[in-house]
């Protein structure tokens, strides 16, 4: 398992696409749900979709200009049925050993209010040592996310600055 936090605003989901971009021109398949930023006609960011790093298909997840039927933390409402479909797929991927996972944000809904993709991080458990998961979470739960969900896991924590946001590679096995 490979942490992955930031210095806050430091364009991590970019990050992630470009190195899954890497990979998928390697020849190898990568999966799991990332969550671009949602912007309006002022380029002011007013929430995030889920994409799916396999087929590509893309949908809501949480809006700050709207309310969507599901939880509600800070300025974003989200949405029961995206957090559903993301988890499915998801737990899809856990199960069928996978070998490259991407999760795109683990937050306060999660590790809080387990809410959003909570359902998904009980099941950390099954990951196998062939199996390369990366979880994006913020630097101030970290602590709280390795003492809950994988006390007894290896792990190693990746930190994107603006210095090395373009040299860091992902360790791949």
């Amino acid at each position: 398992i490979t942490i992955i936090t930031e210095e806050k605003k430091k364009k991590k989901t970019t990050f992630i696409l470009k190195r899954i971009q890497k990979i998928k021109d390697s020849g190898r398949m990568a999966y799991g749900i990332i969550t671009p930023a949602i912007f309006n006609e002022q380029n002011k960011k007013i929430g995030f979709s889920a994409l799916s790093t396999s087929s590509g298909e893309e949908w809501e997840l949480a809006r700050t200009d709207k309310i969507l039927p599901g939880p509600t933390y800070g300025p974003y409402h989200f949405c029961d049925e995206g957090f559903t479909k993301a988890n499915n797929q998801l737990s899809k991927c856990l199960k069928s050993n996978k070998k490259i996972i991407f999760l795109d944000e683990i937050g306060p809904l999660e590790l809080k209010h387990k809410d959003g993709y909570y359902p998904i991080l009980k099941n950390l458990e099954e990951v196998t040592l062939l199996q390369n998961i990366f979880l994006v979470i913020r630097s101030s739960l970290i602590d709280k996310f390795i003492n809950t969900y994988i006390p007894e896991q290896k792990y190693r924590i990746i930190t994107i600055t603006a210095q090395n946001r373009d040299s860091v590679e992902l360790d791949l096995q």
